[in-house]
């Protein structure tokens, strides 16, 4: 609703998140969904993870706190916090909201 109140209907943007806005599903969904996605990269750090994925052909970053063993090409289940994400125009690059 937002994206049409600032007139952006049928305009292409960008979305973006921040790490921490990417988790692993645990099963149960309520105002997050959850994606299939690929491990391109797993960073272990300790009491966190830095996992590289790839999901529906986007490179993302997610930051889980976790002592879980990942390689590369496993297929992880992750939620994406709709309240996390950020949108941005395309032509100026400036955030939208």
């Amino acid at each position: 609703k937002e994206l049409l109140d600032r007139d952006y209907l049928n305009k292409e943007i960008i979305v973006g998140i921040r790490p921490e806005g990417i988790s692993l599903s645990d099963g149960t969904t309520n105002d997050e969904e959850t994606y299939e996605a690929i491990v391109t990269v797993p960073e272990m750090l300790g009491s966190e993870t830095i996992l590289y994925i790839n999901l529906q052909g986007h490179d993302l970053i997610a930051k889980l706190y976790t002592n879980a063993v990942f390689n590369i090409n496993d297929k992880v289940s992750m939620k994406i916090n709709m309240n996390n994400l950020h949108f941005f125009d395309k032509e100026t690059e400036l955030r939208i909201f």
